[in-house]
């Protein structure tokens, strides 16, 4: 009687354990546009919070003699420094340390290959 006692009980509580392990725990959905307004505010604090240069002070940044490869595409200016296209501050005949609007409306690509890249400042107006 006591073993039979013992294993309704175990059983029992064996029961309950797989039936509270077993139940999904749902996880309230974020709206996709309340996700994507959050990537955008914080693009938009980090160009806040980015330098701010004139093209005569964006030239010093071409790549050479050790300095930093930036470039500028509609205003905004991008570091590809460490990008393995952007050889010593050159990319297909185009200098780092200006920008490159045009040059890159008239490429293959386009901008796609502007994803990635950090964004360090923005040209002053």
């Amino acid at each position: 009687m006591k073993k039979r006692l013992s294993a309704a009980i175990f059983s029992m509580f064996l029961g309950i354990a797989l039936l509270v392990g077993c139940t999904a725990q749902e996880q309230p959905e974020q709206p996709q546009e309340e996700v994507q307004d959050e990537g955008q505010k914080q693009a938009d604090e980090d160009l806040e919070e980015s330098m701010e240069v004139t093209l005569q002070e964006l030239s010093q940044y071409n790549g050479k003699e050790g300095n930093p490869a930036y470039i500028a595409v509609d205003g905004v200016v991008y570091d590809v420094t460490d990008h393995p296209g952007w050889k010593d501050g050159m990319h297909s005949g185009v200098s780092a340390g200006q920008d490159i609007t045009q040059q890159l409306k008239e490429a293959p690509h386009g901008d796609s290959k502007l994803e990635g890249l950090k964004v360090v400042g923005r040209i002053a107006e």
